[in-house]
């Protein structure tokens, strides 16, 4: 399991905030009530996740966090700008992830499950996120990165994403310049 996993997590949505009201700005839906029910809905996903304990049921903060990926999954984003909007997807699919893998395992008897089957739970987990994030967007984490992420770098996976943002936004041309952070 990751330490403070809660951070991580509060890091990665942190790091998303400047990219989603960029490409809300640049698109022209900042002001929409589309655009203010994302913003509303990561606030959100920002306060929920700030309020969970690592070991406890996640599942309030899941819903909220999916509320967040939904409302932006539902904008009218223009087809050149797909991949940015992907690329805040998988990091919302990465909290999640991190969030499952921190929660209790899931048992039939209603009983906590051993440590040995938690670790198992987690590992699983974290290896199913990994291999989405690397299927969506090509980037994998180095050995030494995952040390420090599950040692407690929290702040390292949010890094990670502006700097995956900030290799993508030139490849979407000279009209989306702005979304450089």
């Amino acid at each position: 399991m990751c330490q403070n996993a809660e951070k991580t997590t509060a890091s990665i949505l942190a790091a998303e905030i400047g990219p989603v009201t960029s490409l809300l700005t640049v698109t022209g839906l900042i002001n929409t009530p589309q655009g203010v029910a994302v913003l509303t809905s990561y606030k959100a996903a920002v306060t929920a996740l700030q309020n969970w304990v690592p070991g406890t049921a996640a599942q309030d903060v899941s819903q909220v966090v999916t509320a967040f990926s939904t409302a932006f999954g539902a904008l009218p984003l223009p087809a050149d700008v797909e991949a940015a909007a992907s690329l805040i997807e998988t990091a919302v699919q990465i909290v999640l992830g991190v969030i499952e893998a921190n929660s209790p395992a899931p048992t039939t008897t209603g009983v906590a499950a051993p440590a040995e089957v938690q670790e198992a739970h987690a590992d699983a987990v974290a290896k199913k996120t990994e291999a989405m994030v690397e299927a969506k967007t090509g980037f994998k984490l180095s050995w030494i990165d995952k040390g420090r992420i599950v040692m407690g770098d929290h702040e390292l996976a949010g890094k990670k994403f502006l700097q995956q943002w900030e290799k993508l936004v030139p490849t979407l041309g000279p009209k989306y310049a702005a979304l450089k952070q």
